[in-house]
């Protein structure tokens, strides 16, 4: 045991370093501090811009897919333009009416989020609204009690959604399409208007 004791001692007096090179250390040390320490410039650009690309995409992203970005919110402007885009790149016909149908759907979300939320429809979206059906806005708001006048609607929108699918249906079979192509889309076409009646 004597033993042990003695030679941690030692062991502990040779790892302890001398006193010059401690004084040396730590005039080194404070030496260093005082001096400005030198940050290449655009050090921190690619975090920094890392940071910045994710938090775009990522509003742009939430923006463009939620229901509840809508008109009158602060990110609806976004999600405008991210559609503008898509619009761009859809080159044939064919294309571009399956994105408008698309479009159709999530405005027809966009709307029934804000009612299931009882938020009320914008001014601009409520005026489109009651111009394609041919209504004021004033009657459109009386809709939401009056369920004679909401079926009533129903019954108005769904005579105009069997129109425009039967005249997609017919534009479709005139079309210079591929057989199998132009078959697969008016198969689609008639089970929705089958699903219509």
């Amino acid at each position: 045991m004597f033993f042990r004791h003695r030679l941690t001692r030692k062991l502990l007096n040779a790892s302890t370093p001398r006193p010059e090179f401690q004084a040396a250390l730590r005039s080194q040390l404070v030496g260093a501090s005082a001096k400005p320490r030198y940050v290449p410039p655009f050090a921190y650009a690619g975090g920094m811009l890392a940071v910045v690309l994710a938090g775009v995409f990522g509003l742009g992203g939430y923006a463009y897919a939620s229901p509840a970005v809508s008109e009158g919110t602060v990110l609806y402007p976004v999600k405008e333009q991210v559609e503008s885009w898509q619009e761009k790149l859809r080159h044939s016909s064919e294309a571009q009416a399956a994105f408008r149908a698309r479009l159709m759907r999530r405005r027809l979300a966009e709307a029934s989020y804000r009612l299931r939320h009882d938020q009320p429809l914008p001014p601009a979206m409520l005026e489109r609204v009651a111009s394609e059906l041919e209504l004021s806005p004033a009657e459109l708001r009386a809709a939401r009690t009056d369920a004679a006048l909401r079926n009533e609607l129903r019954a108005r929108l769904q005579g105009r959604v069997t129109a425009s699918l039967q005249t997609f249906h017919e534009r479709i079979a005139a079309s210079d399409l591929e057989t199998t192509r132009k078959t697969e889309i008016l198969d689609r076409l008639d089970a929705r208007l089958q699903l219509l009646d």
